[in-house]
Parts: C-alpha cells; structure tokens; sequence
C-alpha cells in the first residue's frame, strides 16, 4: 500500500510519502514550515534607533539600525540556508507499530521514516504564513561591558564586535576581570 498525504495544519505542514517503500527504501515524512519576515527598523526613517525586545515596553531596550536592502536579503537568504541544513534529514522516526508495511513475495518490510525538512522564508507582507518573526537589525560596531572604574579594571576589559559575540558572552565580555 503507498500513500501520499499532506496534512496542513496552523503551525506547520506535513507530507507523508510512501512510495518508494521496497525492501530497500524507507518511507518520508516532510516538515514544511512557512515563516514570513518582518523588517522592524528605527521609528520615523532614522538609520539608528532603540527598540525593546519582543516589541514590549516593559522590556530590554536595544540598539538596532536600519536594514539595507542587502543586508535584509542576505539575513533572509542565510537564516533560511542555515536552518534548512540544520534540521533537515537530522531524523529518523522507527516503525514498531508496523504501520505502512511493504510486502514483497512472501516478505513483509516494515520502513522506517526518514524526517526532511522544508523551510520557506519571505516577507510577512506576502504570502500565507505559519508563523511571523519580527527581526531587528543590532547595531554593529563595539560593545563596551565594564563594572568598574578602577584603571585595572578598565585595562583588562575588552571590547568585541557584537557581530562575533554569541548572545551570552555580549553580557559577560569583562567576565575575568569583574566580580558579579
């Protein structure tokens, strides 16, 4: 028996396919995931700004510049490569429960589903979307992190661009020389 069913649902789509099940070949199962991508830049046309995290105003307030077309273009272009190669065929689901049995002759096949996955970015504007992420462009340039205004402190402190610090060590930059 081969199916070939697609199930769209609100958070996510899914394409189970048996058809090239044989004594070889194992199912597929096909996570599609539609993102739409919303710019969010500076108030008023200015090329630097704040925003708060999550849009909230009770929150962290940021320093963030306007995107370049460009530079938008190839965020897009990498989150979505990037993720897509993460993700896609990372997983294997086992059949025990004997679902979707292949026989050939007098042998039965049980496959296993090989996971992919389908990721597809555009902008929130267009288009149907799962799922819609507000994305901030940070200000790029050097962060300065200092707890102290001790000579000695400050000279051990360094700065670092914050396009190469992970999110955790942009908070913790002087972490040898201050105490927290």
């Amino acid at each position: 028996m081969t199916v070939k069913k697609t199930l769209n649902l609100p958070k996510f789509d899914a394409t189970l396919n048996t058809d090239a099940c044989d004594s070889r070949n194992n199912a597929e199962l096909t996570l599609k995931l539609k993102l739409g991508f919303r710019q969010i830049n500076p108030a008023a046309g200015a090329t630097s700004g704040m925003y708060n995290d999550y849009g909230d105003p009770t929150a962290t307030a940021r320093k963030i510049v306007k995107w370049t077309p460009g530079e938008w273009a190839a965020w897009k272009s990498n989150f979505v490569r990037s993720a897509q190669a993460f993700w896609n065929g990372k997983f294997w689901l086992v059949n025990q429960l004997g679902y979707f049995g292949y026989k050939a002759g007098a042998q039965i096949y049980l496959p296993n589903i090989y996971c992919r996955f389908d990721l597809v970015g555009s902008e929130a504007a267009s288009g149907v979307h799962h799922h819609v992420i507000d994305v901030v462009r940070p200000r790029t340039g050097l962060v300065r992190i200092q707890r102290s205004t001790t000579a000695s402190t400050r000279a051990r402190c360094r700065r670092v661009p914050i396009a190469r610090a992970t999110p955790l060590c942009n908070a913790l930059t002087c972490m040898r020389s201050v105490t927290f």
